[in-house]
């Protein structure tokens, strides 16, 4: 097992955390797309509220309320899924300009212990090593924005969306509490979506797009990758499915052979027990090397608030961090997760 040197980047990114908070507050300037249900009059008058932007000079209210009442219909009669409903709101949210959506998960994790962590060194800005404590504080933002509905006048949407994990060496006091590493990724994708239903499940869209990530660092301790994807989502009533294959589009010179440790697929799911959500993700590399990782997520909400769960988050592989892509690490985060 390699060991990997990084540099501790001393910069404190105080509006990153802002955002994040901001993040919570769907009054503010993030849209709250996940709300756990969203009654069949209320999807119709989303669905009238999205169509009459794209509608003929010549069409009634009327006739857009009637479509909208057999399309919702014809919906929940094949199946009635979480997915679906967030989509709905979340094209809803989207038509007002400059609107944030939730992304990926975001959370905040002050303790976020690294079984592993004699597997990573900290290297200051004069070179020499540092002392790395295995209890960081861990957080990601993540956050999307529409860019073209009925993209071309199809069915599909364009969005932009940006995810930052960052890896923080908050309890570090004798070395300055420094960023270990910071992860950043771009990605430009659009959704198209499906009614194909099948047994209970409907695959709820089709993704495809492009993703940059990066670390943000130069020299040696540069990571960088750009990669071509597609996602299907298949979901039902509790439980959604994530299938997501991706293939590097470049020579990485930074890091090689990142994907024989981070793999060249993912394969995630949640499920809603009651008001619990239990999720879990999984990477592999599909050779013989047999490496990839494992991520377990559990959250329920504090004090009733949607917008606001306690979280656990249990990580066992290769690749946590991109600094770190083929060291192999333990580690388990306790905190909260926001907006839902």
């Amino acid at each position: 097992m390699s060991i990997k040197t990084t540099v501790a980047n001393r910069t404190i990114f105080p509006s990153i955390l802002t955002l994040l908070i901001v993040c919570t507050n769907s009054n503010l300037a993030f849209g709250d797309s996940s709300k756990p249900e969203i009654s069949k009059a209320a999807r119709v008058d989303q669905c009238v509220a999205t169509r009459v932007l794209s509608a003929n000079a010549d069409t009634t209210v009327s006739t857009l309320f009637a479509e909208c009442n057999q399309h919702v219909s014809a919906a929940s009669d094949a199946v009635d899924t979480t997915t679906e409903e967030r989509q709905v709101s979340e094209q809803s949210i989207a038509r007002n300009r400059f609107t944030l959506l939730q992304h990926r998960p975001n959370y905040l994790l002050p303790v976020a212990y690294n079984f592993d962590a004699e597997n990573t060194e900290l290297i200051g800005p004069d070179g020499e090593q540092r002392a790395i404590d295995p209890t960081e504080f861990k957080f990601q933002i993540s956050f999307k924005t529409l860019l073209w509905q009925d993209l071309l006048d199809t069915r599909a949407n364009l969005y932009a969306s940006y995810t930052n994990t960052s890896w923080w060496q908050a309890y570090n006091r004798d070395e300055s509490s420094p960023f270990r590493e910071t992860n950043h990724q771009p990605e430009l994708f659009v959704d198209i979506p499906s009614d194909f239903s099948y047994a209970g499940w409907e695959l709820a869209n089709v993704r495809l797009g492009l993703s940059h990530q990066s670390n943000g660092r130069s020299g040696e301790f540069s990571r960088t990758w750009n990669r071509a994807f597609a996602e299907l989502a298949f979901s039902n009533a509790n439980n959604e499915i994530r299938i997501r294959p991706w293939s590097s589009l470049s020579n990485i010179k930074d890091n090689p052979d990142i994907e024989e440790f981070r793999g060249r697929f993912e394969l995630a799911g949640t499920h809603q027990l009651g008001n619990h959500t239990l999720e879990w993700a999984g990477r592999h590399t599909l050779d013989n090397n047999n490496r990839g990782s494992i991520q377990l997520g559990w959250s329920f909400p504090v004090a009733g608030r949607e917008d606001l769960q306690f979280f656990l988050q249990y990580f066992d592989g290769y690749g946590e961090s991109l600094i770190d892509y083929d060291v192999k690490s333990r580690r388990l985060g306790l905190g909260f997760k926001l907006g839902g």
